[in-house]
């Protein structure tokens, strides 16, 4: 079903009404279960495909075709579940204001328990992209500062979004909607999930694939691309690209691409090792000025803003940066409370909110994978006490939470940004956790450690300290304020103090 036929979509979501509250909850259960495979399937198969290059031609071809039928059905599904979403919430709205036009008064509220297991809405804690958009919150900000940059007829200028792991880039890139009904076709290429690209040509193949893709679930005839003669060399692959492109030209009059490029350090790290040129970077810029309607969005990791200068003054110097950094409190928040899924049951006493949100500081990967574990803590104790359990999340469950489990299903992010700093960083970040774990404030409360005492335990002269130092903020670990340093996120602290003494 197209987005833009409105006559088609307002007709089946009247079909929808019609099935009532219980019909729409299990269909859209078992629609969210069914991509949610599928997304995975395609995964899988991408990581196939890539195998296949330089093979069997027929063979890459079937599952070529085979994997555009499923991102065409996933284009589908995802607007399926986006109207079940807003029908639901259509019956909801209608059923509050029947009750609130009742004349009686209402009868007192029984003991409050929940019939079945609750689902979990952290659709993040399991390292994957955010994809529905009801569950996608907190960085409406980042969003609007997009629209901004690219609100004009003007050229669309290049964005660069940085910031360390699991902050989000991904799913930013997932849910550039910049525009309430907005046509604009965000086309993401997670560079992460390419186990190598050896050639120029090779990487335009990869951009082409998934603009084709995206192009076609959105029903535009861009005709088929011969993988196997039109990706031989440079020059085939970016006259490809451009009849592609030109092919799209005609029904991009109010729409916008946005070509977004996830990883985007890994090209960098390609371009070093000498196995694609600095001409798909090139390409890239020509393409973004020859077609006013195509946006460039990189994301990556903060080391983006320490990219050799050759590359800055070619690639950068137009482009508009923007750090995608900790959640602020009130999105944290809402992230923590989800206040807009309709299907989960738990509420959360305001102690135990603002707690998670000291332990994290507004990391949005902690918080789901925090708030997920006190989920599952929940449906367990629902279990073993007969299905007899009010609905509220108290401070008191938090501490039974922080597990080793915990730990162990937070450990991508943990590994992630330790691995981001070089040994020094790493040293001066377990002797600031260390000493925080010995010496503590009245009650038992966290103080931070004075610079010059963290440079005397290290071993280093003020230079070399400063230099350090410096990389530990620009990666957002470490905050220092009137001369003391602490960890920004009290669980990368304790989780130093667990895994790296």
């Amino acid at each position: 079903m197209s987005m833009s036929d409105w006559s088609e979509i307002e007709s089946h979501k009247e079909e929808l009404r019609s099935l009532g509250k219980e019909q729409i909850a299990q269909r859209q259960a078992i629609l969210s279960t069914n991509l949610q495979q599928t997304y995975m399937l395609m995964l899988e198969l991408e990581k196939k495909e890539l195998l296949l290059y330089g093979y069997n031609s027929e063979d890459r071809t079937q599952l070529y075709n085979y994997m555009a039928s499923l991102k065409n059905w996933i284009a589908q599904a995802e607007v399926e579940l986006k109207l079940l979403q807003e029908v639901s919430l259509e019956l909801a709205e209608i059923e509050a204001l029947a009750v609130s036009r009742l004349t009686l008064p209402p009868p007192s509220p029984p003991k409050e328990a929940v019939s079945l297991p609750t689902v979990t809405p952290y659709e993040g804690a399991n390292s994957l992209p955010v994809y529905k958009k009801n569950l996608f919150v907190g960085r409406e900000p980042l969003l609007e500062q997009l629209k901004a940059f690219w609100d004009s007829d003007s050229p669309l200028a290049p964005v660069v979004l940085y910031g360390h792991k699991f902050m989000g880039k991904t799913s930013i890139l997932y849910n550039l909607n910049l525009k309430e009904g907005s046509q604009d076709l965000p086309v993401v290429v997670e560079l992460s999930k390419v186990d190598s690209v050896e050639t120029n040509a090779r990487f335009f193949y990869l951009i082409a694939r998934e603009i084709e893709a995206k192009a076609k679930a959105a029903g535009f005839r861009t005709g088929d691309l011969s993988i196997s003669e039109n990706f031989d060399t440079t020059a085939n692959a970016t006259t490809t690209m451009d009849d592609l492109l030109e092919r799209l030209s005609r029904y991009m009059k109010k729409r916008r691409l946005i070509l977004a490029l996830d990883s985007f350090d890994l090209l960098q790290h390609w371009i070093e090792q000498g196995r694609v040129g600095t001409l798909v970077l090139e390409y890239l810029l020509e393409i973004s000025h020859t077609y006013g309607w195509l946006g460039l969005v990189f994301a990556g990791s903060n080391a983006m803003e320490e990219v050799r200068q050759d590359y800055r003054s070619l690639f950068y110097s137009n482009a508009k940066h923007l750090n995608v950094s900790y959640l602020e409190p009130e999105a944290a928040r809402k992230l923590i409370t989800q206040p807009d899924y309709p299907d989960f049951a738990l509420r959360y006493e305001p102690a135990l909110v603002e707690a998670i949100y000291g332990l994290t500081f507004g990391q949005p990967y902690l918080i789901q994978v925090l708030c997920n574990e006190l989920v599952y803590q929940w449906n367990d104790r629902w279990e073993r006490n007969y299905k007899q359990l009010g609905p509220l999340l108290k401070i008191t469950d938090l501490q039974p939470a922080l597990t080793d489990h915990f730990f162990e299903r937070a450990s991508p992010y943990f590994e992630g940004v330790w691995k981001e700093v070089a040994p020094t960083g790493q040293k001066l970040m377990q002797i600031v956790a260390q000493w925080q774990q010995k010496n503590r404030g009245p009650n038992g409360s966290l103080i931070s450690i004075h610079t010059e005492e963290v440079q005397k335990l290290a071993g280093l002269n003020p230079t070399e300290f400063e230099q350090f130092y410096a990389t530990l903020s620009l990666h957002d670990l470490m905050q220092e304020e009137n001369g003391h340093l602490t960890f920004r996120t009290e669980l990368l602290r304790r989780w130093v103090v667990r895994q790296k003494p």
